[in-house]
């Protein structure tokens, strides 16, 4: 059965079975200047959502009343102007940009006429 695979976490201070951890959906964007993730974190304040960025891997959390924890990771693709990310929360909507750097952004080679 599902309960006899739970198990505690030594790094916690409350068996895991106690907690309740949901991945939030999460739509991802694409255009030449940027990606964009956009999630669904219902009840979340800015206060309460924790980004990490490290090793090219992003980590989203979010908590909600005390009790239930958002979290899902990413990780991106090379070519993120990490000095450029920017996030803002809306009506429970989180979006993350992440500026694609001048090297990973497509270009345009003009054609000389000889």
């Amino acid at each position: 059965m599902a309960n006899d695979l739970v198990k505690t976490n030594t790094d916690l201070a409350e068996p895991v079975d106690e907690r309740i951890a949901i991945a939030p959906p999460v739509d991802i964007y694409e255009n030449a200047d940027e990606y964009l993730l956009v999630a669904d974190v219902p009840g979340a304040t800015s206060e309460a959502v924790k980004l990490h960025l490290e090793e090219g891997q992003l980590t989203l959390r979010a908590a909600r009343n005390g009790n239930t924890e958002y979290k899902r990771g990413f990780y991106l693709p090379e070519g993120v102007d990490f000095e450029s990310t920017a996030a803002a929360i809306e009506n429970g909507v989180l979006s993350i940009h992440l500026p694609k750097s001048a090297q990973a952004r497509p270009r345009r080679i003009n054609v000389k006429q000889l």
